[in-house]
């Protein structure tokens, strides 16, 4: 929300939550105005009319959600960011059971079935390996990074 304040420049009030929850709740009763938040979190309250999404952060549109647009293509050119989660291990975990692990894990989340479940439920998979994994997380940590040292942007 910080990302689209400072291209936008509309003015909209940090409101902090300790819960997903809570936040959601008071969108839906209209406590709060706006959020973003993953679609996989809010999805059902979209598709039972309780909230209007506006807008995804994604580089396409999602084929959940394939009646909104994204905020590229709202005119916001470069604003494409994703909510992700991660399969990690301690660092001194043996190279060869992370390549297992690694294996293993892509097969599985490949699978159909895997894809469905993930699908519906407003993910999307990347199986991608530990190598592009550590590469997303240092390009993610240096656009945040940057962005929160730019805009002064101190935790609550």
């Amino acid at each position: 929300m910080e990302d689209l304040k400072a291209r936008t420049g509309i003015a909209l009030e940090h409101a902090p939550y300790r819960g997903f929850p809570q936040a959601v709740l008071d969108l839906v009763a209209g406590r709060i105005d706006a959020m973003i938040l993953t679609v996989a979190g809010i999805l059902p309250q979209v598709r039972e009319g309780q909230v209007r999404a506006l807008a995804v952060t994604a580089e396409a549109r999602l084929p959940q959600l394939p009646e909104v647009p994204t905020l590229v293509e709202a005119g916001l050119p470069g604003a494409v960011s994703y909510a992700w989660n991660a399969l990690v291990a301690p660092a001194a975990m043996p190279a060869d059971v992370i390549a297992r692990l690694a294996r293993e894990t892509r097969a599985a989340l490949e699978t159909p079935e895997a894809r469905q479940a993930t699908g519906t439920a407003g993910f999307e998979i990347v199986a991608s390996g530990p190598e592009a994994l550590a590469a997303w997380v240092a390009e993610e940590t240096a656009r945040w990074g940057g962005m929160i040292a730019r805009l002064g942007i101190k935790a609550d």
